[in-house]
């Protein structure tokens, strides 16, 4: 009888020993898991270096793309910038000369100036400056077949492209900046339920003259 009193208390002890470690495999398991899929919040490290080198260079070529039909690029010289805009198909250019914009109009070999204004020459610069002063959540993901490191910001989507996915509310947007070897590749704007995607080519140096000359045969359309 005494045996089977004592067993009765050991078995008890057991079961609860069992339980105590299997709910601590549980916890473990699900505080591993977290911290997999969990994004660390940081300062914008990645932003802060593209936004240097490029504020510092005196010759660049900056273009986002998301499709052959809509694209943007901004070229930069000395002072100097051109900037071409295709959506839909349609393509429009501009030029920064001096403390004025002039938009070129191919189709009808016409130009119109706009009197002190030079906003392209520091457009990507105004862009990415936003992004450095914010903080960002960093992560990895696989993009067209490749894993990437990127930071990701909240309340902004002011790289977008297609701005019929733009939102009002900008607690539903954020921005994704893609990074290898520390150079921007892609820029991802996830808009409430929309998300667009884009693919960064930046060059440094090597810019023609040609991209800033507005052909002698064109009118100016001011006049």
């Amino acid at each position: 009888m005494k045996d089977n009193k004592l067993k009765k208390p050991m078995i008890i002890i057991g079961i609860i020993i069992l339980v105590v470690v299997i709910i601590g495999v549980i916890i473990f398991a699900l505080s591993s898991k977290n911290k997999t899929n969990k994004t660390e919040q940081t300062e914008s490290v990645e932003i802060q270096k593209n936004y240097e080198k490029i504020a510092n260079s005196k010759e660049m070529t900056f273009t986002t793309t998301l499709d052959e039909n809509n694209r943007e690029t901004i070229v930069i010289k000395d002072g100097q910038a051109y900037k071409e805009t295709t959506r839909n198909g349609v393509t429009y250019k501009y030029i920064v000369k001096g403390n004025d914009t002039y938009f070129v109009d191919d189709s009808n070999k016409t130009y119109y100036t706009y009197k002190n204004n030079t906003e392209i020459s520091t457009e990507i610069q105004q862009k990415l400056s936003k992004l450095k002063e914010m903080s960002s959540n960093t992560g990895k993901e696989k993009v067209k077949g490749k894993n990437y490191q990127y930071e990701e910001f909240e309340k902004y989507q002011d790289f977008l492209i297609n701005n019929k996915i733009a939102v009002t509310d900008l607690t539903k947007a954020k921005t994704r900046i893609y990074y290898d070897n520390d150079k921007i590749v892609y820029i991802k704007t996830i808009a409430g339920d929309e998300e667009e995607l884009l693919k960064v080519d930046i060059l440094y140096g090597n810019v023609k003259n040609d991209y800033f000359n507005i052909p002698s045969e064109y009118k100016d359309g001011n006049m």
